[in-house]
């Protein structure tokens, strides 16, 4: 028996079960208002097979984005991650949104609408899930490839359409992260659908994201110019940085050096200037002008520190100002 080979991927899911429930640093003043169909958690579930589990759930979903403008974020989770209430990824989810709603939609009469999308994401119970770190991952993959993300992205994107002036968000994080980047590497028509796809410390090798790039390239886009499929990856991130790579052999693509486009570093408010701050340097490598590649050296914690100011300030970037 080959120990290095059994271990590496133990330790990597082990790594991942002590990040996969990170605490609620949100602030969640907004989220305890009475619920509404704008503040509630709109839940899609995708089928081990890839296809839509609640076909009626999303046809309601896209009847209300239709019946008014707003904003539409979607997440989806990584491994372990459930749509329960209690679940740390939905928490942190909806108090990021609240955050945010209140401080720039509200004022405004605007809507921010976030719309999550889970998955079977464990196969075994509790602690010994860790074993099935293989199994787990390779069902992701058979998600990544089905009809149901498509399915759900055009259906949101055609509802989302009806009005002008908002935007359309598709988020990932780890594994949500994985499943998305290779249902847009074999569905890249998507992007024209979709303001920013944000890949946030994704449990994705540089290859799989090579051949995304590539078919993101091979695409004839009608649009402007601002990249739409982004990789944010931290620095710290020990699990996507170390672990990935002595499990499988290859690195992560947010750190793979020959694949990074961008560096960023994310500076935090001060006495004397109380706003998050992001200097972005552009690397040497040109790989897509649809597709960008960035390590936080600066500003992101560990694996799984996703829905932070730090995180807004990389989506206001992208969706705010034009970016090379």
């Amino acid at each position: 028996m080959n120990t290095k080979r059994f271990l590496t991927p133990l330790l990597l899911g082990l790594f991942l079960a002590s990040c996969s429930s990170p605490q609620n640093t949100g602030d969640t003043r907004n989220s305890q208002t009475p619920a509404t169909a704008e503040t509630s958690l709109r839940t899609l579930r995708l089928n081990d097979d890839g296809s839509l589990s609640n076909e009626e759930d999303l046809k309601q979903l896209c009847r209300d984005i239709a019946a008014r403008p707003q904003t539409v974020v979607v997440f989806m989770h990584g491994w372990k991650g459930t749509a329960a209430i209690s679940d740390s990824n939905v928490q942190n989810f909806m108090a990021r949104l609240a955050t945010v709603r209140g401080r720039t939609y509200q004022p405004g009469k605007r809507r921010l609408t976030g719309v999550y999308l889970t998955w079977n994401a464990r196969s075994l119970p509790g602690f010994i899930e860790v074993f099935a770190y293989p199994e787990t991952r390779a069902r992701a993959d058979t998600i990544s490839q089905g009809d149901g993300i498509p399915r759900i992205i055009r259906a949101l994107s055609k509802a989302q359409r009806a009005h002008v002036g908002e935007h359309f968000v598709v988020t990932g994080h780890s594994f949500g992260g994985r499943i998305l980047g290779r249902a847009i590497g074999k569905n890249p028509e998507l992007l024209s659908d979709i303001d920013l796809v944000l890949l946030a410390n994704a449990a994705d090798d540089a290859d799989s994201g090579r051949r995304t790039i590539s078919a993101v390239n091979s695409h004839p886009y009608q649009r402007r110019g601002l990249p739409r499929l982004v990789w944010v990856t931290s620095a710290k991130d020990t699990a996507t940085g170390v672990l990935f790579k002595m499990a499988g052999g290859r690195p992560a693509i947010g750190h793979d050096k020959a694949l990074q486009t961008h560096v960023l570093r994310i500076t935090k408010p001060t006495a004397h200037d109380p706003k998050y701050h992001g200097k972005i340097t552009r690397t040497a490598n040109r790989l897509s002008p649809y597709a960008h590649n960035i390590i936080v050296d600066e500003g992101l914690g560990d694996h799984p520190d996703v829905w932070n100011e730090a995180m807004n300030t990389i989506l206001n970037t992208y969706l705010l100002h034009d970016r090379d």
